[in-house]
């Protein structure tokens, strides 16, 4: 992350100078989820910012937009997250938009990537309790067999949720009751994932509450 001391300066600044002055303009990876932060010094006119993501600085493509502050004489922090990012080697950068429709790019210094998982791991549905439906994240460490299976409180299996031989990576589904016909009530999901390399077996069960 570029020192938020450090003056922060755009390719063709010095020959077109803009009324925002961006001082720092750094990144922070978390799991796949990647944080921007950046500071101006001073503001005019500035709609905000559109926030783009390319890989190999190919392709960009918009992500967000983030708010200016129209005219501002004191220093600003600004921050966006980019969230469930699949594993790769990304480029960030900044369409800073003017009230009249001139912009100015800023490109991070630097390529973020977003590695592996170093463990299975599967998260707490969100909501939770639900209704219609909530979503549930796992991550995957080696290539293997992923299962997901729903069980109501008597032990009785309900569903078979996801099924499938992932690569490492970090995954999302979906539980709608539409699909399933549930009723309200407390139930139980289980993880299982099988190395496929060597028959190596993590398991993790967490309960869900759906409420009508």
């Amino acid at each position: 992350i570029r020192d938020a001391n450090t003056p922060y300066r755009g390719a063709d600044e010095a020959s077109n100078p803009v009324p925002v002055e961006l001082t720092s303009f750094g990144s922070n990876v978390i799991g796949n989820s990647v944080s921007l932060k950046w500071t101006t010094a001073t503001e005019k006119n500035n709609s905000g910012f559109q926030v783009e993501r390319a890989i190999n600085t190919k392709e960009w493509v918009s992500i967000g937009f983030v708010k200016g502050n129209g005219t501002k004489l004191s220093p600003t922090e600004y921050s966006f997250i980019d969230n469930t990012v699949a594993v790769g080697k990304y480029s960030y950068r900044l369409k800073q938009i003017d009230y009249d429709g001139s912009v100015k790019y800023h490109q991070l210094s630097n390529e973020v990537e977003v590695g592996v998982p170093n463990e299975f791991s599967i998260s707490q549905n969100y909501p939770n309790p639900f209704n219609p439906a909530t979503k549930i994240d796992f991550t995957v460490a080696e290539l293997a067999t992923v299962n997901i299976e729903l069980f109501d409180v008597s032990g009785s299996k309900v569903a078979n949720l996801y099924s499938g031989v992932n690569e490492p990576g970090f995954y999302s589904i979906m539980l709608d009751i539409q699909m399933y016909g549930l009723s309200s009530g407390n139930y139980f999901y289980r993880f299982t994932a099988t190395e496929v390399s060597n028959g190596k077996i993590f398991t993790s069960m967490k309960k869900m509450t759906l409420l009508k």
